[in-house]
């Protein structure tokens, strides 16, 4: 089985919290001067968040006089590449090991560019020329759980192998921009059409949740040198869709830039799919929820986490970890659980045989499920 033998991860050295964010949110949309009675509500959801702050790479000085399209997607890039670069080269550092010896690379993120950022990391590390490199676009959130089956099933494969998994994300993107011309937009629209008021708060609760961060996991297969190093095993996965659902979560690219999509349904349907997923995996090996002792569920958002809790009646303990990175650091998107692992993973809290989960969905919608042995 390949095994996860080390972990880094980078976050912008700019930390705003909470309550300043959302101050700055409540003064650009009064300075908008629309007619917006859910003004007061922003304070709330902020609040509601269950976030301390959260790491911008993108700082708010010009929040008030945002950039065009274009250029705030190339800072967007530039700030992408190098949480990127720090991640990797942290994971190089901690593991002893280098570029060179990795034959694979998977990368998961939701910022677009052609080229994807493994190329941009090739260009910055001393990766083979054969490298063979595995971008993955539109998983939303469950992509980093998604990355860790990818990658999983190459070392299956090619099991005297190592690869990198790389996730990055960054929430920063749409208060440099894309919110305050799509919140503009949307109170002007506010005045002729009162079904967008959803949208509105749709897009205040989006604001109030997502935060900037990159991870990296270094994988070996069964064969390879380094195999026997601590770090879990991959001892299984389990992929769940649910047809009929691509309209409720994801991204949208409007006149104003990107908007995110996230329906009032996600939580009440996350906790199902994540039910059906959990039981079937653990049934597939006799086991049950009680046999798990370490838990890396994606902490989606404050109402996700307490509806799943109330479905499958897991402990506290069990989402301990997704209430503390939430209130940390916000959602990191693809990054939170790969974040997460390494967070554990440093700390060397695992014995032998211990069994744990880890887990995350995203738009399709779908969820990923990765079952994990020390």
């Amino acid at each position: 089985m390949p095994r996860i033998i080390a972990t880094a991860s980078a976050l912008p050295s700019t930390y705003y919290e909470q309550a300043l964010l959302a101050q700055t949110l409540e003064h650009f949309i009064a300075s908008l001067e629309r007619p917006f009675e859910g003004l007061w509500l922003v304070a709330d959801i902020f609040k509601n968040a269950k976030v301390r702050g959260r790491h911008f790479a993108i700082p708010l000085d010009s929040f008030y006089e945002p950039p065009d399209i274009g250029r705030g997607h190339r800072r967007m890039v530039e700030e992408r590449n190098a949480l990127c670069a720090s991640a990797l080269a942290s994971l190089f550092e901690k593991s002893g090991v280098a570029a060179s010896a990795i034959t694979q690379l998977t990368s998961v993120t939701s910022v677009m560019s052609i080229p994807s950022v493994d190329a941009e990391m090739m260009n910055r590390f001393g990766f083979r020329g054969d490298l063979k490199r595995a971008p993955l676009l539109g998983l939303g959130c469950q992509a980093g759980a998604a990355g860790i089956s990818r990658v999983t099933d190459y070392l299956r494969g090619h099991p005297r192998e190592a690869a990198i998994l790389l996730g990055v994300e960054m929430g920063s993107s749409i208060w440099a921009g894309p919110l305050q011309r799509d919140l503009e937009h949307l109170l002007e629209q506010l005045q002729r059409e009162s079904e967008v008021y959803p949208i509105i708060l749709s897009q205040i609760v989006a604001a109030s949740l997502f935060g900037d961060g990159a991870a990296a996991l270094l994988m070996v297969g069964d064969e390879h040198p380094l195999a026997t190093r601590p770090g879990p095993r991959v001892f299984d996965t389990r992929s769940v869709f649910v047809p009929g659902t691509v309209g409720l979560m994801g991204m949208n690219m409007e006149d104003a830039g990107p908007r995110n999509v996230l329906g009032v349904d996600v939580p009440a349907l996350a906790s199902r799919t994540f039910a059906e997923g959990l039981g079937g995996l653990l049934a597939e090996h006799a086991l049950d929820a009680s046999r798990i002792a370490h838990w890396f569920i994606h902490p989606g958002g404050p109402k996700v986490l307490q509806e799943l809790q109330a479905i499958t009646r897991l402990p506290d303990a069990a989402l301990a970890s997704s209430w503390s990175v939430l209130n940390d650091v916000g959602n990191l998107s693809s990054a939170t659980v790969l974040y997460m692992l390494g967070q554990h993973h440093d700390a060397n809290s695992a014995s032998a045989g211990d069994l744990g989960l880890l887990t995350a969905m995203g738009p399709g919608f779908s969820e990923e499920l990765v079952l994990l042995q020390w």
